[in-house]
């Protein structure tokens, strides 16, 4: 059984792996800001857990009409659009910055790709 030598990665065409210069200063991670984070996933999982507790009462349950109910999903539709939209608009504003061009054509590069 003969087992086929690959040629060289430059003959077939594909760029050689770039070695890693282990000179280069390596990123340290710290816990400074452990305990905001700990406190803000503790604080979402609350409020869950009382948006799930609002059942059990029944002056609550009364209120959620089919109008409150359309309210409140239509704004955290909104909400969820908005939060993605300017997320998606500020990475796209940054890689255009990052390519080379002026802070101006980059945004309106990004609100034409955005809006496209």
């Amino acid at each position: 059984c003969k087992v086929a030598a690959h040629p060289h990665p430059a003959s077939r065409g594909v760029a050689p792996r770039r070695e890693i210069d282990m000179a280069e200063p390596a990123q340290t991670i710290t816990l400074d800001n452990a305990g905001t984070g700990f406190a803000l996933v503790i604080s979402a999982g609350l409020c869950s857990a009382l948006g799930a507790a609002a059942v059990f009462e029944r002056r609550l349950v009364n209120l959620a009409s089919k109008r409150v109910l359309a309210a409140g999903l239509g704004f955290a539709a909104g909400v969820m659009l908005y939060v993605s939209f300017t997320d998606i608009f500020s990475k796209t504003l940054d890689a255009f910055i990052a390519d080379g061009r002026s802070e101006r054509d980059a945004y309106f590069s990004t609100t034409i790709c955005l809006f496209a």
